[in-house]
């Protein structure tokens, strides 16, 4: 992988799907339709997290108009009792909700920009830069088994250097949904989960754990999370805001995991690109159209 992708991109088109049948690509493998469920699960993936953001947002509003403490149930009424007790809290929880709703209409605002874009890339009908948008390539495959199809067919014929490129880049094309609109929501989720915890083991000992003293081994961490799960089974509300922010949190950190995994993939890469990562995708993705052409369709 050097810089010669330059010169290939000087006399690369723009190929479309309209000059392409893409049953040709079709098949029958076990492995590939087992593979297709992936865009159905990244999909309903994406619904969960903002149906759970909004609810745990939703719910913590409710508890936040109740400033006299007369919900009656044990959760609700010893979280609200046990920050009225509280002043030293990273961020007051009347400034909570507020924060979340911020975050969450930023990433609605996100997802908006990003169908948008996606809209005109499924209208032009353009190969590479329908693969390098994520919205558009599951709209197809979504759609079209056979598009799916095309589309694994690219992702097996790329070398090793080439699909940590791709990954980088995928990875890279979420930072402002993951950092600026995810990451003040699940910090919040975060703090609400510590609180709770903090809020069982006040109720046992009757005495506050400092946040510098809390959860000094992972076994401690557990065990406590554990005990406030069985200590709100018969609180569903409650109960399912817990699993939704801790599912949601999961995900986030898992996500910004990769983000790291990409950076320090990406140094290396830098050197050998040196040049705009988009654009040296759709080369690729463009390189290996032509291959399948030669392949699939032959001349008369």
């Amino acid at each position: 992988m050097d810089a010669t992708w330059k010169r290939q991109a000087a006399v690369t088109y723009a190929y479309k799907f309209d000059y392409i049948d893409v049953n040709e690509f079709h098949t029958t493998s076990i492995i590939a339709r087992i593979r297709y469920c992936v865009p159905f699960f990244m999909a309903m993936k994406s619904i969960f997290v903002y149906m759970a953001d909004i609810t745990s947002m939703a719910l913590t509003f409710a508890w936040l108009a109740d400033s006299d403490c007369t919900t009656n149930t044990s959760l609700a009424g010893s979280y609200c009792e046990r920050q009225k007790a509280r002043s030293n809290d990273i961020i007051p929880f009347k400034v909570r909700p507020w924060i979340m709703l911020v975050s969450v209409g930023l990433s609605f605002l996100l997802l908006f920009l990003d169908w948008r874009k996606a809209w005109v890339i499924i209208k032009s009908r353009d190969i590479a830069h329908t693969f390098t948008s994520n919205i558009a390539s599951r709209y197809y495959s979504l759609k079209s088994y056979p598009h799916f199809c095309f589309f694994l067919k690219v992702k097996n014929s790329r070398n090793l250097e080439e699909k940590l490129t791709f990954f980088v880049f995928f990875v890279f094309k979420g930072w402002k949904r993951l950092i600026l609109a995810e990451l003040p929501r699940q910090a919040l989720n975060f703090l609400f989960i510590f609180d709770l915890v903090d809020i069982q083991t006040h109720l046992k000992s009757n005495t506050a754990i400092a946040a510098d003293q809390f959860g000094t081994t992972l076994g401690n961490i557990i065990g406590a999370y554990v005990a406030v799960v069985k200590a709100n089974t018969s609180n569903n509300v409650s109960l399912i805001q817990l699993i939704l922010q801790t599912t949601t949190v999961f995900i986030w950190c898992l996500s910004f995991s990769g983000m790291i995994v990409a950076f320090l993939i990406y140094i290396p890469l830098l050197g050998k690109i040196r040049g705009n990562l988009k654009e040296f995708c759709c080369v690729k993705i463009d390189k290996r159209y032509l291959t399948f052409i030669i392949y699939f369709v032959p001349y008369d």
